[in-house]
């Protein structure tokens, strides 16, 4: 049997599911009772990208999360 060797190195990717991740966080965000202007002002986004992340249609990064979580602390 012969063996073929690998074209180049696997890579391996975490898919997030947006529409999931925005929905929670939204969740998160109403259940603390601070609107959506006020934790974009606090991340230092504008709220309708902020909007845009909870509905699914940005991607969250891990910068985008943690600046998340600090807002609604404050």
């Amino acid at each position: 049997m012969k063996y073929m060797k690998p074209i180049g190195k696997m890579v391996t990717m975490l898919v997030q599911d947006c529409d999931a991740t925005g929905l929670a966080l939204r969740n998160m965000r109403k259940e603390t009772g601070i609107s959506l202007r006020e934790v974009a002002r606090r991340m230092n986004i504008t709220p309708p990208y902020l909007s845009d992340l909870e509905r699914g249609n940005r991607t969250w990064t891990d910068e985008l999360c943690e600046r998340f979580q600090k807002a609604l602390r404050k």
